[in-house]
């Protein structure tokens, strides 16, 4: 059986956006099309990323959050809802589903990152500072970055105490 995602997909890559859209969504419903409903956790994944790149955050997070319930151990869902979240402009939010994605994919630096970004966010210096520090050198652009936000992070924790 040929996978039903192969169109939007190709679509995507295309740059059609709400062509795909359109075929995995029925707005009117607020549900997945036919045969895209048959793996609800991928279809909501693929209607929240492209929700997120038109910048409808909020509707990207309720999609995302789908895509979370359909498949509770999906760290990549979480991260997704996450950063939907922190590009609404809710850190706390963000935070809540990058702990989630953390449980599920306890190395992953770029969860490392983002949920010490979202601490940072929250003005949570002390936090982000000890999640930046567990991320490893094997990432060097991770690693990178969070050496500046730690620094960033410090510089802020001494003017908070000034």
């Amino acid at each position: 059986m040929a996978d039903p995602f192969a169109k939007i997909h190709r679509l995507l890559r295309a740059g059609m956006h709400s062509e795909a859209l359109r075929l995995i969504y029925d707005r009117e419903r607020y549900a997945l099309r036919t045969p895209y409903d048959g793996d609800p956790n991928h279809g909501w994944y693929v209607v929240g990323d492209i929700l997120f790149k038109k910048g409808r955050f909020l509707d990207s997070a309720y999609a995302f959050q789908l895509s979370v319930e359909s498949d509770p151990d999906d760290p990549q869902a979480h991260m997704a809802l996450a950063n939907a979240h922190s590009a609404a402009g809710d850190p706390t939010k963000a935070e809540t589903s990058l702990r989630a994605a953390l449980y599920l994919d306890p190395a992953n630096p770029e969860i490392l990152f983002n949920l010490g970004n979202a601490l940072f966010d929250q003005e949570k210096y002390s936090e982000c500072v000890s999640v930046y520090r567990e991320i490893g050198k094997n990432d060097p652009t991770l690693y990178t970055q969070a050496q500046k936000n730690l620094k960033l992070a410090g510089d802020r924790m001494k003017h908070k105490r000034l």
